[in-house]
This record gives structure tokens, sequence and C-alpha cells, in this order.
């Protein structure tokens, strides 16, 4: 994702500059190619700017804009069972925070109450005097409406303490793509204690786990993702072809792993539990065939 070559931002004062600015908003975003979000900036050199966005490819981004250039903090699908396609209504939230270290500003972005990015900047920008709205276009015309747009404010930012099931499972995630994994705030999985969600985590486009209290909770989860798909795979080895299959480590049965065709959107899914540390994490993949699914899941799942 990239700066558009057309970018319209409506922004207001929120006062005296703050330290913390959250903006909020509800928008509805028409068909065309584009993007859609909420901007806080401030007063001081290279007169900095942090967007948080969506766009027609059902995708976000966070991205610092200083003395006219423009970088991507981070960026990566909206979950895929997300309804936003592109052109909808989503509520957005967006939060920049001066930390007052050398760890720069922190930006947090939710899509519908789901965090999405939660991430440093790595140098200060703040404080923060402007919120708005932001509607970006490199080609064709997209149409943008803002409704119950605010703005808060604060004084002093405090790290929020880490939720200690996350911080498991974000030390478990594969180092390659911890950076990229963040909460996933409203749980999509009925059952679960915390889940994260990293993307892209290396060929997949993204891998959530989930943490669960039980054995049994745990298969039934995996039990109703699989029937949530509409699918029965029929095989026995997911480097060939859909398979639900128990799979070990040193010959000792150890979980289970199910894997089938994304029924929408296209690509792979594979889903697997880990019984020993209650987990359950579920990858897609877009392209490639069965033994690179395979493959992906053998750096991805056992042992995470």
């Amino acid at each position: 994702m990239s700066e558009r070559a057309t970018t319209i931002v409506a922004s207001r004062s929120v006062g005296d500059p703050a330290v913390v600015v959250r903006a909020e908003a509800s928008l509805t975003m028409g068909a065309g190619d584009g993007e859609a979000g909420l901007v806080c900036s401030g007063p001081g050199a290279g007169l900095p700017e942090i967007s948080g966005r969506i766009d027609a490819q059902g995708g976000w981004s966070v991205i610092l804009r200083l003395d006219g250039a423009t970088r991507v903090i981070g960026e990566g699908p909206l979950p895929p069972d997300h309804p936003f396609r592109g052109a909808g209504d989503v509520h957005l939230i967006l939060e920049c925070a001066g930390t007052g270290t050398a760890d720069g500003d922190r930006v947090a972005l939710w899509v519908d109450r789901i965090l999405v990015a939660d991430r440093l900047t790595g140098s200060s920008h703040g404080p923060w005097d402007r919120a708005g709205v932001l509607a970006a276009s490199q080609t064709l015309p997209v149409g943008v409406v803002a409704d119950d747009v605010r703005a808060l404010v604060g004084s002093a930012y405090r790290a929020t303490r880490l939720d200690p099931v996350v911080a498991e499972l974000l030390a478990g995630a594969p180092e390659a793509w911890r950076r990229d994994c963040v909460p996933t705030g409203a749980l999509s999985v009925p059952g679960a204690l915390a889940g994260i969600a990293c993307a892209p985590a290396a060929e997949a486009e993204q891998v959530e786990y989930y943490r669960f209290a039980d054995g049994i909770s745990l298969g039934g989860a995996l039990d109703r993702l699989v029937a949530d798909a509409g699918v029965r795979p029929p095989g026995r080895d997911c480097s060939a072809g859909p398979s639900d299959v128990a799979w070990s480590v040193a010959g000792e049965p150890t979980g289970r792993v199910v894997c089938f065709d994304r029924p929408a959107g296209g690509g792979r899914v594979i889903a697997w539990t880990d019984p020993g540390s209650l987990l359950l994490a579920v990858g897609t993949i877009a392209g490639g065939g069965y033994p690179e699914l395979y493959d992906w899941w053998l750096g991805a799942g056992p042992g995470a």
C-alpha cells in the first residue's frame, strides 16, 4: 500500500497540542479505487501527520507523512471473515500517542472494534493538535461519507498492560513475523481465552492463534470452523490435498490438522490444534498448492 496521488484531509483543531489524540468515525466508502481513514497531525517540524486507512482491496495501513515524504508504519489485510471488502460501512478508531521514550510514538488502529495495528514509529513527532478524516484516490473517483466524527485528547500516555495469555501467544509466534502480530480484540472464535492475528506471516496472508481453557473447547472450536466452511476434507495428507488428519512429533500423536480450499476469495486454509498448549491456529494462503501450504505449516505450527 502506498501514498495515493490525490488525497483530501478534512481536519479540525483539538485545542492545545495533546500527547494523546484518539479520532473515531463511522465511514461509508463507495466503490472505486481509493482509501478512507482518519488522521492526527501535529504542529511540529515537518508538519507530521499519521493516518490509519482502509482501502478498496480490503486492506489496512498506518502511514506517517513528514516533510512531504511518506513511510508505511504497518499494513496488512483485514481478517478473512471481515465483511468490508472495499465498499460499505465501517467504524474506525485511530490513536496517536507520544510515549516519551526512544520507541517514538505509539499508533493503534481499530476496524469495527478489532485492533488490527499497534505500532511504534521509532521516532517522536507529537504532540498533536488536529484530527480529521481522509479520502484518497489514484484513478477512479471514490465517495466517502463520515458520520459521528469525534476526537478525544489526553495529557499523558499510559502503556496498556498486556493480557498475560496474549503475551504467551506472542512469545510463541515465530520470531520472523512476531512484530506483525496484534491481539484480535473481539474474538471471532467462541470459547477462546485470547487470540492474536499475524499479517502477513511469511507466505501466508494471515495466521491466527487462539488459546483455550480445556481440550473440549479446543476440539469443538476446530469442529465448528470446519463445519462453518461447509467442507468435509477427504484426504489423509495435507501435502497432497484437502485432508483431516492427526499430526505427531517423533511418532507421538500431538494434535489434529485440517486443510481445505477457502470457500470464498480463493486460496487455501490450514487449521490445527495442539492440545498440549491448548492452542488452535488458522493460516490462510492465497497462492501455491497443497505442498506449499504444508511446507509453510511446518514452520508455523508444531510447537508454536
